[in-house]
Order: structure tokens, then sequence, then C-alpha cells
């Protein structure tokens, strides 16, 4: 999460990246999620759904993109250490099954976390990626919205027809809602704003 940015109310940072000091975001998709989740109710950029609500910024991903597991799974370890101080998980990545990261979410709803997940954005069923397939996690897949309306009158979008599942997003049992999630306005890295899609956003 941008650590500057005066939309956010970064509250603590960490990083499981060599050589990376700080959780201060190099990419601008953290920074976009947390502005959909959190951005302050002030006069500049955008409303959060919790606005101003504290957040943790935890680095798990390096300035090229690159997610290792072992980060991810560090950064997981440290949400279960702090579980009595944090109360909702959005873990926007996804990975190949995996049981090792499984199993350590799993210890995170035990201890009465709720995690938000991104189903993913390959187009396939989310039994075959962690952490969608993660019984009690809420799987959020994306649909294309261009008008802010139901109905599919609005124009076609780069994710596909209005207010159908976006043509990346991935799908299966496992998905308990489907929102918005195509050329989405958000906080970016920095101070900055910008569009995005995925089922990040949604």
């Amino acid at each position: 999460v941008s650590l500057d940015h005066p939309d956010l109310n970064g509250y603590k940072n960490v990083s499981f990246i060599d050589g990376a000091l700080t959780g201060d975001d190099d990419l601008g998709h953290g920074s976009h999620i947390a502005g959909i989740a959190a951005a302050k109710d002030n006069s500049i950029g955008i409303l959060g759904v919790a606005p101003g609500a504290e957040l943790w910024a935890e680095k798990v991903c390096d300035v090229n993109g690159n997610c290792p597991l072992s980060s991810q799974i560090k950064g997981l370890q440290y949400v279960n250490e702090h579980a009595d101080e944090i109360d909702i998980v959005n873990l926007s990545i996804e990975n190949p099954p995996s049981d090792k990261l499984d199993n350590t979410i799993t210890e995170s709803l035990s201890k009465g976390l709720i995690y938000v997940v991104a189903a993913g954005n390959s187009n396939i069923n989310t039994s075959l990626t962690s952490p969608a397939r993660i019984p009690g996690v809420i799987a959020v897949s994306a649909i294309s919205d261009s008008d802010g309306e139901c109905g599919g009158r609005g124009n076609g979008t780069i994710g596909g027809p209005d207010d159908y599942a976006a043509t990346f997003s991935n799908y299966g049992h496992s998905i308990d809602f489907a929102a918005p999630g195509v050329n989405v306005f958000s906080t970016y890295k920095g101070e900055g704003y910008a569009f995005d899609s995925g089922t990040s956003m949604a």
C-alpha cells in the first residue's frame, strides 16, 4: 500500500521481500485495492467501502510483480501473530494449489479472521488455485459493468458485455460473490489514481 497517499490511512507496514525495507507499494496493485476498501471520506479522490479504515501494508511481491510463495506464507504468519489486532485480510494473489498456503490461511480462519480473496484472472475453475479454493474464505469473481446499473443495457467493456462475468474471471463452486471488476477507478502508487481491472478490484 502507498505509504504517502493522502487518501489512505496507512497504520502499519512490513516487508517480506529481500531488499525492500517497507511495505510501500512499487506496483500500484495493492494501493488500488486499498482505496476500494478504505479510501478516506474527505474532499479528494474516491470513497472506500470502509472509509478511513486502518490499513496494514504487507509487501509480498517484488518490484517486478513476482510474489514468492515463501513471502506470502511469511506474510500470513505475520497476520496470525497479530490476529488480535487485525479484522479483515485481503489476499488478491492467484497461485497454483498450495497445501502450505491453504493451511496457513485455515489457521487464520480458526482465529476468527475474515479473508476476502480474489477469484483469479485466468478464466479457470477456482478448484485449481489457492487461496480461492479454501473453504471459509470469501472468494470474489468479477463482472463487467459499464453503467453502474443492472439489466445489461450498458456498453461492452474490455471484460466483455455489460453485467456478465468478466472474460478473464475465474469461476467455480467456491465463488461467494461477483462484483464489478472492470475499469474500476481507485487510488494508486505514490499519490496517484488510476483505472484497473481484475478480480482483485471486484
